[in-house]
């Protein structure tokens, strides 16, 4: 009796186990077309997501370009004081020697 009844529930079990795979709409579907429907539930639920490249190198671009801009603010400010201190150096070694020709020409002796 208990292989009769052994028997019975496994015959049932594997019925049961065909008839719910044979009801599941997706055993049916191919594998493509279970991906296409994930990728278009995903377009669903994140809209923006598509353009999220697109927004990313657009920021990167404009970072780049500030930091290009204030890399070249700051080359020619430095630029600037170089040309400046260049300009009092020169200056200050000019009348040195205009100090020393004057000096000669009154005949004083240099310091």
């Amino acid at each position: 009796m208990n292989t009769t009844i052994k028997l019975a529930l496994t015959a049932s079990l594997a019925a049961l186990s065909l008839a719910a795979a044979a009801a599941d709409p997706s055993a049916t579907t191919t594998r493509e077309q279970r991906m296409d429907d994930a990728l278009q539930n995903y377009r669903a639920a994140h809209p923006g997501a598509a353009q999220a490249p697109a927004a990313k190198s657009e920021a990167g671009v404009k970072g780049g370009i500030q930091r290009t801009g204030a890399a070249i603010e700051r080359g020619a400010e430095r630029a600037g004081n170089a040309v400046r201190r260049g300009l009092e150096k020169t200056g200050e070694a000019a009348h040195r020697v205009g100090d020393k020709i004057s000096n000669k020409v009154n005949g004083e002796k240099a310091p």
